[in-house]
């Protein structure tokens, strides 16, 4: 993408216009064409008897024929009862039905405003005319219950199900298996058919506006089936494409429904901007709908946004379950495009609540795309309002989530046996964020040692410093730790006087340091970069950085941050580039043949960075110190702070880098003092923070248009003193992209 462009939100739910009165006129028009190949102006069907409670009996096929011609005829508050399945077709080969269509078709019921009770029996082989649900709308009034739909078909293809509607916008009959809109009750319902969408679907309903509960959808959900890319000179009344396997759209309630279906939603076109969600119950939960106690035990795929519930929320989610595998799997786009998949729900501007994810989530990222984020439980970052997370779990040991979040929590195996307590009464647990140095990891419900960065301070066993003249405890804490603060730590073999002074030649014991920093609450990835494999096989990175969500990232127009990009708070309640506070931190992440170019020689590093810092900075310069810190993984993490105090205030800096073979991460912090921002802290976190990936293949930048090159000896990396001194809040900001939450 082009750096400095705005994406302003993604326009998930958006539909330039209502359907549904086109839908009508085009059902009403082709049905009538369906109903008269079916059987004739000339028929006589018999009428059915009636039970006790004045419901028709339905025994036969030629019983359900009288029901629906009698439906469509105008006798829309019909009330019927299956005695028996009633076979609408052959059923022996239906699984080919879209190749090679039975013998019956059946027209849709327009409006329906009785009650069917299909008495727990099944409609068997069901196949429209016109390829259209069984009803189109449920009335208010209207109740569908305990009924099976069994080894049937339900499809839309482009040709025949594309349409211009009012604005002359092309759009594609959206499809489902029981109904179009549902406005009243669908109760104890079960469809078990193929139902193959063009563009969206949904198993049971298309939208619902009432409410379905104890449902079930077995069997397969295929949507975005036809590439369009032939017809993208015209105008499209659709910006999202979406699937699920109780609905596509959920305006009303539904509880207590299950979906044990395959559930893939693809691309409808590589060229022309679109958005994809898919969800096991819902494609989309809007601001109205709500989805409680259900689960999801099917394979969720989708291109973009997968979730086990929902693919985007902005109502709310309660007490749902997933066991169901939910993965993204990119194709590649003429457009850039963002990934999400999550367990309950992709892209959640709503409520989740009291939610558990068993299911394994996944993405397969192919494309040169943002970093494509993995949750757990629920992304709570869509435009145009924030989404909340609320007392949810998963399964430790069978799903993942690349960031920690607030309200999301993992269980163990143990755990897991007190999952309703946990879900039921929240179990104590409490969300733990810092970003501080621990000396120990802390024993924390919900926290492993996954969640925590390991730093290793000062030598890399006891050591003992023999005392020479002018030390003290705090300038031997500042050459082993970097930072005088940490003297507390520093033991000595004989203790002489009780006012603690030192003497010459006494040996002071500098013991090896752990210290940890918790991954913090809410973050996201951010950049992405791009690499070729040793076979020719194009390959992103993994992104390598993470940030607060609620900071932005893009670039700064002034001369020190040439070659940087920088990340900033973003202001609080606004939609805008505005920052809430002056802090910025300035980053570049890039390629590195030169491997770690410190690691030889650090003390003639910080020589080095000492002389460029007054050279810089001059007497402006104050309290540089120097810090060296050993990962995990045997790389070191390097960092200086200092402070500065300049004509137009009092600024404190850091700066940490990362420098191994393949990768050079650079981070310079600066903050007027006291902004509240701990700048050290932050500067020094997002720099542990980069994880590993593989190698970036391109030259490494050797900066030489850089600023501050005055006696700077590190030509691949930028001056931190010069870049400090420089800076000015002032010098605008614009982002990449920008959204309320991600970006």
């Amino acid at each position: 993408m082009a750096y400095g462009r705005k994406a302003h939100g993604t326009g998930f739910g958006r539909v330039k216009r209502s359907i549904g009165q086109s839908l009508c006129v085009l059902f009403g028009l082709t049905f009538l064409w369906g109903a008269s190949l079916f059987w004739g102006k000339d028929v006589l069907w018999e009428e059915p008897g009636q039970d006790a409670d004045g419901y028709y009996i339905l025994k036969t096929r030629e019983d359900f024929i009288w029901f629906v011609k009698k439906v469509r005829g105008g006798r829309e508050d019909l009330n019927v009862r299956l005695f028996c399945d009633i076979a609408l077709n052959d059923t022996a080969d239906w699984e080919e039905w879209e190749v090679c269509p039975p013998a019956n078709r059946y027209p849709c019921m327009m409006h329906y405003g009785g009650h069917f009770d299909g008495n727990g029996h099944a409609l068997l082989g069901y196949y429209s005319a016109q390829d259209a649900p069984v009803f189109f709308e449920l009335g208010k009034l209207s109740r569908v219950s305990d009924l099976n739909v069994q080894k049937s078909l339900f499809y839309t293809d482009f040709e025949e199900g594309s349409y211009l509607d009012d604005e002359g916008e092309c759009n594609v009959l959206p499809v489902g298996a029981l109904c179009y809109e549902n406005c009243g009750i669908v109760e104890n319902c079960t469809v078990e058919a193929r139902v193959l969408g063009a563009w969206s679907a949904g198993g049971i309903a298309v939208i619902n506006k009432g409410t379905m509960m104890n449902c079930s959808f077995r069997g397969i959900l295929e949507a975005g089936r036809e590439i369009c890319d032939q017809r993208q000179e015209e105008r499209w009344a659709v910006e999202t494409v979406y699937a699920g396997g109780i609905c596509r759209t959920n305006r009303g309630k539904i509880r207590n429904c299950t979906n044990e279906s395959f559930i893939r939603l693809g691309v409808v076109t590589r060229e022309k901007y679109m958005n994809y969600a898919a969800g096991g119950i819902a494609g989309t939960v809007e601001e109205q709908g709500t989805v409680e106690n259900s689960c999801n035990r099917g394979s969720v795929v989708c291109v973009q946004l997968a979730g086990g519930i929902a693919g985007v929320n902005t109502g709310r989610i309660t007490e749902c379950t997933n066991d169901g595998s939910v993965h993204v799997e990119e194709e590649e786009l003429g457009y850039v495009h963002s990934l999400i998949t999550a367990g309950i729900c992709a892209s959640n501007g709503g409520v989740v609540q009291d939610c558990y994810n068993a299911g394994p989530v996944t993405v397969r990222q192919q494309w040169v795309s943002y970093y494509a984020p993995v949750y757990a439980v629920a992304c709570n970052l869509i435009n145009p309002r924030e989404g909340q997370t609320k007392n949810c779990y998963y399964h430790k040991d069978s799903a993942q989530q690349d960031y920690r979040q607030s309200g999301v929590y993992k269980l163990g195996e143990e755990q897991v046996k007190n999952l309703e307590a946990f879900l039921t009464q929240g179990y104590g647990f409490t969300d733990y964020d810092s970003r501080e140095l621990l000396e120990f990891m802390p024993d924390v419900p919900g926290i492993d040692q996954e969640d925590f960065i390991r730093l290793g301070m000062g030598p890399k066993e006891d050591t003992v410093y023999v005392v020479k003249a002018g030390d003290s405890l705090w300038s031997i804490a500042e050459d082993f730790y970097g930072d005088g603060r940490y003297y507390p730590y520093l033991r000595r073999e004989k203790w002489g006087q009780e006012d603690g002074r030192l003497f010459v030649g006494e040996g002071i014991v500098a013991p090896h340091l752990d210290f940890y920093l918790l991954h913090a609450n809410d973050e996201e990835g951010f950049t992405y970069s791009y690499t070729v494999l040793a076979d020719g096989t194009p390959c992103p990175n993994r992104y390598y950085a993470a940030k607060p969500a609620d900071w932005c990232y893009g670039y700064m127009d002034f001369a020190a941050g040439a070659g940087l990009d920088v990340l900033w708070p973003k202001k609080k309640g606004g939609y805008s580039d505005e920052a809430e506070a002056d802090i910025r931190i300035f980053y570049r992440l890039d390629a590195n043949p030169e491997g770690d170019f410190f690691a030889a020689d650090w003390e003639g590093v910080k020589h080095s960075l000492a002389r460029s810092a007054g050279i810089a900075c001059g007497d402006a310069l104050d309290g540089l110190r120097f810090y060296r810190y050993e990962l995990d993984n045997g790389e070191f993490l390097y960092g200086c702070s200092f402070r500065l105090y300049r004509s137009d205030g009092i600024f404190d800096g850091a700066a940490f880098y990362r420098l191994r073979e393949g990768m050079l991460a650079e981070f310079i912090g600066v903050e007027p003092k006291g902004g509240g921002y701990h700048v050290l802290d932050r500067t020094r976190y997002m720099a542990a923070r980069v994880t590993d990936g593989p190698a970036v293949e391109q030259p490494c930048d050797t900066g030489e248009n850089f600023y501050g090159r005055e006696g700077w000896e590190f030509m691949p990396l930028h001056n931190p003193f010069g870049t400090a001194m420089a800076y000015t809040a002032q010098a605008p900001c614009s982002a990449y992209m920008l959204f309320t939450g991600p970006q």
